[in-house]
């Protein structure tokens, strides 16, 4: 990804995260067994969290900017420097990446959240319909296509396909409760 596609999807990353954040994964210490693990408590799953990646995009309240780099326990504090698409360079404190920064994943690693959270995600190239060249489409556990998307690139598409899958868990959710 670079400065140019992640200002396309600017607008998408702050819904996507909010899904993201709230679907259970495979959990990482035992690999969703659940066997003595002192991580999920034998629940086998816990909640995703983002984990900041250097490479990564992130939105702030001043713009775009591009993880860099981490440098850790200087004066006791971690600090996590950015760079915009000025060159400009800018740090957050982990207090900071945690509640100011919203990441904008790249389409390969909310893919591989939402098969973590046991979803299959089809991503593939279409014949273009109305300038859309992608699909994204994403299947529940039940075998239930849950979002079909076309968009103009894979990007855009697995974001826009788990902004629908967002809603599908919303109503699915809305509709448990009532019965």
């Amino acid at each position: 990804m670079n400065y140019e596609q992640a200002n396309s999807v600017k607008g998408l990353a702050p819904v996507n995260y909010e899904i993201l954040k709230e679907l259970d994964v495979e959990c990482y210490r035992c690999a969703g067994t659940g066997i003595k693990c002192y991580v999920c408590g034998g629940e086998k799953k816990i909640k995703w969290q983002w984990q900041p990646k250097v490479g990564e995009f992130l939105l702030t309240p001043t713009g775009i900017w591009l993880f860099t780099h981490k440098r850790e326990k200087e004066f006791g504090i971690d600090f996590f420097w950015m760079r915009n698409e000025k060159g400009e360079g800018s740090y957050l404190t982990k207090w900071g990446m945690q509640n100011i920064a919203t990441p904008i994943l790249d389409w390969e690693e909310i893919k591989e959240v939402l098969e973590k959270a046991g979803y299959r995600v089809d991503v593939g190239e279409v014949s273009p319909v109305n300038r859309c060249k992608y699909e994204c489409i994403i299947i529940g556990s039940s075998s239930k296509e849950l979002a079909d998307v076309y968009a103009e690139t894979r990007q855009k598409a697995v974001m826009l396909a788990t902004i629908e899958l967002g809603r599908e868990i919303k109503n699915e959710l809305g509709n448990s409760k009532k019965n």
